[in-house]
């Protein structure tokens, strides 16, 4: 198995053409934090914790739901992704574009184990969902 893949990542053949290690590692990162995102909490019985409420009950102008929606966040993936121990978990309300699409987004940033280097993700949840990536939720990498 490559270095840095999940074993999800491995089967369904995600990440693997990437050369570097610290890219695969990103890249699985990044998808297993789609996942996790992307999973309301209360549907997988059988495994507590995994997933995040879902963002359709959360009035986006309500600071303590903001606030509820980012420690449901560090939560899933402190116990959910092994390879990043989350330092901060910031939130930002990302203006509406003019559209209909209502959105709210969170910064993560964890250290990696076994590293001194801090990986930066942003998260956003949108009410306009990205079939071609699985839901609502996109994670990308931020510099």
């Amino acid at each position: 198995m490559k270095a840095g893949l999940s074993l999800f990542d491995v089967l369904a053949g995600r990440c693997s053409e990437l050369s570097r290690e610290e890219d695969r590692m990103e890249c699985s990162i990044i998808s297993n934090l789609e996942c996790l995102f992307n999973t309301r909490r209360e549907f997988l019985a059988h495994l507590p914790g995994f997933g995040v409420p879902s963002v359709t009950e959360l009035y986006r102008n309500s600071t303590e739901a903001v606030e509820e929606m980012r420690q449901a966040i560090e939560e899933a993936v402190r116990a959910y992704e092994p390879r990043l121990i989350p330092k901060t978990v910031k939130v930002r309300h990302e203006e509406n574009t003019g559209s209909f699409d209502m959105r709210l987004v969170f910064v993560l940033s964890g250290q990696l184990r076994g590293s001194q280097k801090t990986k930066y993700f942003q998260t956003t949840f949108s009410s306009v969902a990205d079939r071609s990536r699985g839901g609502g939720v996109r994670v990308e990498p931020r510099r």
